[in-house]
């Protein structure tokens, strides 16, 4: 009898309680021709893919959770790319640093500091020109417990924009 065995990792992306409800299906191929004579010398026995036997099987599992809040930060905590020619392109990097016991979903997402009332559209707008500027090698993604992710931000300007 063979026993292999499935690890499978839940990372809660929000504080809150799990209840899933995950489908797996096995499918055991069990080949015959394997126990023929002859069969590791080539060409000395018949293998037909007939005589394999499939055995499926469905399981549904269970996975209940907490998520919970972990313990995260960020070195250093800011950024100054100053003044970059259009065209041109500037590198920085940051270490997100997860200090908990559980792994960590992340997502980078960058805004304006400004502190002037846009409307919607220009708002809109300037989240389009941010997204375009700036490129993360490691965007969203899971932070494993007890851990460090380095993380590199290309600034690459496209138009001349006061990037706050």
């Amino acid at each position: 009898m063979r026993k292999n065995n499935v690890v499978c990792t839940f990372t809660p992306t929000a504080k809150r309680e799990y209840k899933l409800s995950v489908p797996v299906q096995v499918t055991n191929i069990y080949d015959t021709t394997k126990e023929m004579i002859g069969y590791f010398n080539p060409g000395s026995g018949v293998a037909i893919k007939a005589q394999q036997k499939r055995e499926q099987s469905k399981y549904e599992v269970r996975v209940y959770g907490v998520g919970n809040d972990g313990s995260l930060s960020i070195k250093p905590s800011k950024l100054e790319f100053d003044t970059v020619t259009v065209g041109f392109t500037k590198i920085l990097s940051l270490t997100v640093i997860n200090k908990s016991k559980t792994n960590l979903y992340i997502d980078f997402q960058l805004d304006q500091n400004d502190t002037e009332q846009k409307s919607e559209e220009e708002q809109q707008e300037i989240r389009r020109i941010v997204s375009e500027n700036f490129k993360f090698d490691f965007k969203e993604g899971i932070v494993p417990a007890l851990s460090k992710k380095m993380v590199k931000i290309t600034f690459k300007p496209s138009l001349r924009f006061d990037f706050k």
